[in-house]
């Protein structure tokens, strides 16, 4: 009986021992979170010019990036064709070597942006080369910095690795770029650019929607304005 006593007495004073460094268990899980590359296409009218390169590093540099087989091939594909055929090339190898350590997200812009897919780390480039094929030339306007801007506060939440931006690299908005390009280093987010397109600025000459009362009287003088921009000339015309 008094060795049952000790041993009562031991183990209560191991119990308020133990309660008193009041132990506890942690169980601790490590999971690693893919970063997220996007990819922005642009999808403005723009992009369906189908243009002549005067300079022949250019040309052959394009041939070698898309994987065409001639000069010919370049110079008969849209600058979006051309694109897709760089981005699907080797059976999107570029895009599975993203994919190999980012999730991939695919959006098109214009005047606005649009989100189109996205696949995870680990996943076949297949989706992303459908969404590609669907893009069509659309939009009216080739917004970089907004499109910049959006992409960089939409996923920057997302461990944003990096921003890839396929265009031929003019904005029709007038927009400064600068400052979307600060956003991003700021944020460390670096900013890729594919640009597609000849470097020979094509002749383009534009006539604005005319614009007239709406209502006149018989043999009244009607005056009718217009708007003409031209793009591409170097001496002005009359």
């Amino acid at each position: 009986r008094v060795l049952i006593l000790a041993g009562l007495r031991v183990a209560v004073v191991l119990v308020v021992g133990i309660a008193l460094c009041q132990p506890m268990v942690v169980w601790k899980r490590f999971r690693t979170e893919p970063s997220t590359v996007v990819l922005l296409v642009d999808a403005s009218q723009s992009m369906a010019t189908v243009e002549p390169y005067a300079d022949p590093d250019l040309l052959r540099s394009i041939v070698d990036g898309t994987g065409l087989l001639s000069n010919e091939d370049v110079e008969a594909a849209s600058r979006l064709k051309l694109i897709r055929h760089a981005l699907a090339r080797d059976d999107g190898s570029a895009l599975a070597g993203l994919l190999d350590r980012h999730n991939v997200q695919l959006a098109t812009f214009s005047d606005s942006l649009g989100e189109l897919t996205a696949a995870k780390r680990d996943e076949p480039p297949d989706g992303i080369l459908r969404a590609l094929r669907g893009i069509e030339s659309h939009g009216s306007l080739t917004d970089i910095p907004t499109a910049l801007s959006t992409a960089v506060e939409k996923w920057a939440g997302n461990r944003l690795a990096g921003i890839v931006l396929a265009s031929y690299g003019q904005s029709t908005t007038g927009t400064d770029l600068r400052p979307a390009l600060e956003v991003a280093a700021r944020k460390g987010i670096p900013v890729f650019p594919i640009r597609i397109g000849s470097t020979v600025v094509p002749v383009d000459v534009e006539i604005a929607p005319p614009r007239a009362a709406a209502t006149v009287l018989a043999n009244d003088v009607v005056s009718v304005e217009t708007t003409v921009s031209s793009r591409g000339l170097t001496e002005s015309s009359p």
